[in-house]
């Protein structure tokens, strides 16, 4: 009749109710590989009875494989772990298929490896998930045999998942100097195609300066007035252009503009060259826009500042021009308003006449926006579109 054991049933339930608890701890220690593998080296050394724990892993290189000593314990026992002749009984354990218990007195190669390293005993715990290993535990100079074989399946199962705890560090690792490196990548082409945006926007600016260079000599040569004018209109909505170029290569910012830094810039310039007294009023809010509206923007500015330059003050040579920019109910605005003599009141004339008023119809519905001839006294027009 068989008989039970009650000694063996208590130690069995003893390392299984401690394996659980170390089994938890280690997988709350799974995102932290280094205080994983401490975790483990202590705890085995006080759970087996060895004088030294180290863990190492293989990590795979593109030069090949190498080993990692990820932990020491005690950690005075460091030096132990670096040497030449721990490095051999690591290689040794590279042919181990499964836990291999090494003895000083054993005949062969293991007695010289253990010699070398004043160890009597050693425990070699492969780290290994299906047949891919990487790495190992050793615990060298044991000191309680009968522990040691009670606690072996233990061993073993501890091993197995910190080999999994291992292989994740390592794979989110390499993917993390991937990152790291096709980051890194990124930021240098996106620094030089800052470099070679910067560049473009500096020769169109010197372009243009350049036409308007020529407009000039072409406007100084001129004896016809209607000439000069409209080489003068040309000049301006050519300078509003390069405002915006030389506001991105001075700034280095490729994403847009403020009209409130921008505006005044173009309305200031055409005032200048009028040479006629008028007082600039700015209400300006914040409005940065792309570059695909700030440039048409800037043209229907100039477009309007002209007009209120010809109609408003043809018969008087000073009075005030007012630029407003901001948000209102949801959309970008930008009001161009004079004290001049306002609109006609014919309907017949319900518009100021001129190519300038068609281009900027045309360039409102460029931006998807509208055009709005506020009441008076003088004239204003409000440009309503939604900003990008």
């Amino acid at each position: 009749m068989a008989t039970s054991n009650p000694d063996g049933n208590r130690d069995g339930q003893a390392f299984g109710m401690l394996l659980s608890d170390l089994v938890q701890r280690l997988l709350e220690l799974s995102d932290n590989p280094r205080q994983a593998c401490d975790f483990i080296a202590e705890e085995l050394r006080s759970l087996v009875g060895a004088r030294t724990v180290v863990v190492v892993s293989h990590v795979e290189t593109a030069g090949g494989s190498r080993h990692l000593i990820r932990s020491v314990y005690p950690e005075r026992r460091k030096d132990l772990a670096e040497s030449p002749a721990f490095h051999a009984l690591i290689e040794r354990s590279c042919i181990v298929t499964g836990a291999a218990l090494l003895a000083a007195t054993d005949q062969g190669p293991d007695a010289g490896l253990l010699g070398g390293l004043g160890a009597a005993s050693a425990l070699i715990l492969p780290l290994a998930y299906g047949t891919k290993r990487v790495g190992g535990i050793f615990l060298l100079d044991l000191l309680d045999d009968e522990t040691l074989q009670k606690a072996m399946d233990t061993l073993k199962r501890l091993s197995s998942i910190l080999a999994l705890v291992l292989r994740n560090a390592d794979l989110y690792g390499h993917l993390e100097d991937e990152v790291a490196e096709r980051t890194a990548l990124l930021e240098r082409r996106k620094l030089e195609l800052e470099a070679l945006l910067k560049e473009v926007h500096h020769r169109v600016k010197n372009n243009l300066q350049i036409v308007l260079s020529l407009l000039y000599l072409k406007s100084s040569s001129t004896s016809s007035k209607e000439a000069r004018s409209i080489l003068q209109e040309s000049q301006d909505s050519i300078f509003a252009m390069a405002q915006v170029h030389e506001e991105i290569y001075r700034t280095g910012d490729f994403s847009g503009i403020d009209m409130a830094d921008y505006l005044p810039r173009v309305a200031d310039q055409m005032i200048a060259a009028a040479n006629l007294r008028i007082t600039m009023q700015y209400r300006l809010e914040s409005l940065r826009l792309d570059l695909g509206v700030a440039i048409p923007c800037g043209l229907i500015v100039s477009e309007l500042v002209t007009n209120s330059i010809k109609y408003a003050f043809s018969s008087r040579k000073e009075g005030t021009l007012t630029v407003e920019t901001g948000m209102l109910g949801g959309e970008a605005f930008i009001r161009i308003a004079d004290d001049g003599p306002g609109f006609p009141a014919s309907p017949a004339t319900d518009r100021r006449p001129g190519v300038g008023m068609d281009i900027v119809r045309s360039l409102v519905d460029q931006v998807g926006g509208r055009m709005i001839r506020e009441p008076g006294p003088g004239a204003s027009i409000l440009l309503l579109f939604k900003p990008r």
